[in-house]
């Protein structure tokens, strides 16, 4: 999979407004909420992962809980994964690299914005004794995982199937204009703004269509960077369910780290920025987390464009992501 399957557009195009659009910016034909293609589903989805849903689990709260559910257990799930298979990984080449191994990897952790904390392999993981406890625990983690990766897959099904539905809102004058003509960071999995006037857009929580990309509430997508830095030349000596996992995690870290290095630097460089049907929620991970790590030099004012009565959780919550900066105008704009 290639990087621009998450992004359309040049990356050299320059741009003073960036626009990150969220779910609320998104319809459906049988109603009004995003939300609706799930909803119809959930409780398959539920089953699926062995819950017992209520009989009013068709609502949004649901929903947003399962949804939440899925990616934080996945995370540290596929974080313990991870870990095992780095062990596994560094015995295999402490082999041909012997002492030098452990300075090796300290200098690829350091290519990494921001470095590693190199104190994750500090323990002795190359103890023989260790090494066959990672094994035997790795088995284990699969089969949580391998549970989790089917669920997030019926889940980008539901959004895939459902994209045919799915549409922009429509807005004033002033919000269309801005939307067509400047970066669009979206936070949803469907391809729906793709079919705007707008050529410069980045799926930046991934996409609906290749689930290893997606990012779920409460996730973050870095906590995986590692593995990105400690490719694998020769995957030969790995079983099959320790290939199947490297192989995922390198195409979600692949694919996520160029939309996000570039999600990073439109947030740098813009002037003026438009959440557009943005919650700002503890859902939204990823932005809070994006917004506390990149500096915003010239950013001179935020546009909300969202329901009358979201505006008092929204404009306190946009206030709170951009507190570092004291000297930006900030907006409503009610649809």
């Amino acid at each position: 999979m290639t990087n621009l399957l998450l992004i359309k557009g040049s990356k050299d195009d320059q741009c003073n407004d960036l626009c990150i659009v969220g779910s609320g910016a998104i319809k459906c034909d049988a109603g009004e909420s995003s939300w609706l293609p799930l909803l119809e589903n959930i409780k398959k989805l539920a089953l699926l992962l062995d819950f017992n849903p209520p009989d009013n689990a068709e609502n949004t709260l649901y929903a947003e809980f399962l949804c939440s559910w899925i990616g934080e257990y996945s995370r540290v799930v596929t974080l313990r994964l991870a870990y095992h298979l780095i062990v596994a990984l560094l015995n295999h080449r402490k082999k041909s690299e012997g002492k030098e191994l452990r300075n090796c990897i300290n200098r690829e952790l350091k290519d990494l914005n921001p470095p590693y904390d190199n104190s994750y392999f500090e323990a002795d993981w190359y103890d023989p004794k260790k090494l066959g406890e990672t094994f035997e625990d790795f088995n284990k983690l699969y089969k949580q995982w391998q549970l989790l990766k089917d669920a997030r897959s019926e889940l980008a099904k539901v959004y895939k199937e459902a994209e045919k539905r799915l549409g922009k809102r429509n807005y004033n004058e002033e919000v269309e204009e801005v939307l067509s003509k400047n970066w669009i960071l979206t936070l949803n999995w469907d391809t729906t703004l793709w079919d705007i006037r707008t050529e410069k857009i980045i799926q930046w929580h991934g996409l609906c269509s290749h689930s290893e990309t997606m990012i779920l509430p409460t996730e973050v997508y870095n906590s995986l960077e590692f593995i990105r830095v400690l490719i694998i030349p020769d995957t030969s000596w790995m079983c099959e369910k320790q290939k199947e996992f490297y192989d995922w995690c390198l195409k979600r870290t692949e694919a996520l780290h160029a939309v996000t290095c570039k999600a990073h630097e439109l947030i740098s460089r813009a002037s003026s920025i438009w959440f557009v049907g943005c919650a700002l929620n503890t859902y939204d991970c990823e932005v809070n987390t994006a917004f506390s790590k990149v500096k915003t030099p010239n950013l001179k004012q935020v546009n909300i464009v969202n329901l009358k009565k979201n505006k008092e959780a929204v404009t306190l919550r946009t206030k709170f992501l951009i507190s570092r900066k004291n000297d930006v105008e900030q907006r409503f704009i009610d649809v």
